[in-house]
């Protein structure tokens, strides 16, 4: 979040108080965005001598005054796209600036006139957010989110509008600025359950399921509840069954996740017990990634993970969230790079007694022969499993016997898929004929890449 010297002040003035304090007292450190800029103006006004026009005495009344004032002049900037602010339109809102700085704004001397910016361009989205949120009609309210929603710019501001909604950042402002209006939080409150509960259904539609823009919705949903905090409101939407879809087979439909994205989505699923499946295939996941993600990961039926950026090196992260996890029962990892070491930390979460995988899926992942040995005997523990996928691997005829164990062992097998791999034509053929040895076995070899010189005949 540091991304430059005036965010680290924000942060610091927010978080240093409630710091220093924790031994000695009862202290609350903020757990949102909106929470951590709400503890900056806390700590603005009450703890700090230079704080606005150095009075210690303000009252409630004339803190809410300077910050609507400044709040309406920063909404302006954000509607009109505008960063920078001269002094005839402090004017214009009647801001002096011995109210604003150092607070707020930094003045920019200039030959001709001073010019002021926000301390940083998200304070200024929050401070408008803060003045809306205090003087907005509850009839006006509406029309305000629809039109903010359907402006990019806009975005920030109204994940502060729904933070603002949050027990915890009421508390904060309260003492400062008095009670939040309960209309406008019982009407973002609202708006956030339409919401969600919309997103959910449009990226399981048949009709809107392709579109990244609904994906894009549906993340911005868990934004909205991570900021309000409501865990009742999580398990009302995300936490009925739901199937959370920001992946897609093709990556152009995609959602390419950032760590604080995998955080935020964390954050909600702890809430939630009953979720059926987390798809983020071509999400661009990664070792962050997985690391934010591991906590959650054992809630879901179906999880897809494939055409990401999971090593081996993650692997050892993700069978953590496998062991013992009697909820999952399909896994997608195709085209990863799991590697044989991923396929060890795998062989260890299938073998545990708690473990139901039915279908596990690790195409493309640049699987050797050394341990199909170890993927032969997962059926004498995990007797769920009935499709396994190792297509497009780098199995040759070694592993023939590995594979005709683990068919031979898995009763309950259905599938075994096996194309594109370099197994020599007998090689190849004695798998195929495997199929004959119990009715119903699939043993899909075609397509497999004929080598000479490969390994040797099983």
């Amino acid at each position: 979040m540091c991304d430059n010297p005036s965010y680290c002040r924000i942060i610091c003035y927010s978080l240093g108080p409630g710091l220093r304090q924790m031994q000695g007292a009862q202290t609350t450190l903020p757990t949102t965005v909106t929470q951590l800029f709400a503890a900056y103006l806390y700590n603005i006004f009450k703890n700090h001598e230079f704080n606005i026009s150095k009075h210690h005495d303000l009252r409630a009344e004339q803190i809410r005054d300077v910050i609507i004032r400044t709040g309406q002049m920063g909404y302006m900037g954000i509607d009109h796209n505008i960063t920078q602010f001269n002094e005839k339109q402090l004017n214009d809102f009647k801001l002096e600036q011995s109210h604003t700085l150092p607070g707020f704004l930094v003045e920019h001397p200039d030959p001709s006139q001073s010019i002021f910016t926000f301390i940083h361009m998200t304070l200024q989205e929050f401070i408008a957010a803060v003045a809306k949120y205090l003087t907005v009609d509850p009839q006006s309210l509406a029309q305000l989110l629809a039109s903010a929603e359907s402006n990019v710019r806009f975005r920030t501001f109204l994940r502060f509008m729904v933070g603002l909604a949050s027990s915890g950042s009421d508390r904060i402002l309260g003492e400062i600025v008095g009670q939040l209006p309960n209309q406008t939080r019982n009407t973002m409150i609202d708006w956030v359950k339409k919401q969600t509960e919309n997103n959910l259904s449009n990226t399981q539609n048949n009709f809107t399921a392709q579109s990244k823009a609904s994906k894009s919705k549906l993340l911005e949903s868990l934004y909205y509840l991570f900021e309000l905090q409501n865990t009742g409101l999580m398990q009302q939407t995300v936490g009925l069954g739901a199937a959370l879809t920001l992946g897609h087979d093709f990556p152009y439909n995609a959602i390419r996740l950032m760590p604080m994205d995998c955080i935020v989505m964390a954050s909600v699923l702890d809430h939630c017990y009953d979720v059926q499946e987390l798809n983020l295939n071509n999400c661009c996941v990664g070792a962050e990634e997985i690391q934010r993600l591991v906590p959650v990961l054992h809630k879901f039926k179906v999880l897809s993970l494939g055409s990401n950026r999971i090593s081996h090196t993650d692997f050892q992260q993700l069978t953590m969230a496998l062991t013992n996890n009697s909820s999952l029962i399909q896994l997608y990892l195709n085209k990863n790079q799991v590697g044989d070491t991923g396929v060890r930390y795998l062989c260890e979460a299938l073998n545990s007694f708690g473990c139901r995988i039915q279908t596990l899926e690790l195409e493309g992942n640049g699987i050797t022969d050394t341990y199909t040995e170890e993927l032969a005997v997962i059926p004498l523990r995990n007797t769920s499993m009935t499709r396994v996928n190792l297509a497009n691997n780098l199995l040759t005829d070694r592993s023939v016997c590995s594979l005709q164990t683990l068919i031979q062992r898995h009763t309950y097998l259905q599938e075994i898929g096996l194309q594109r791999n370099k197994f020599r034509p007998d090689g190849g053929l004695h798998l195929q004929s495997l199929s004959d040895l119990r009715p119903g076995l699939r043993v899909d070899v075609y397509s497999t890449i004929m080598s000479k010189g490969l390994g040797t005949s099983a």
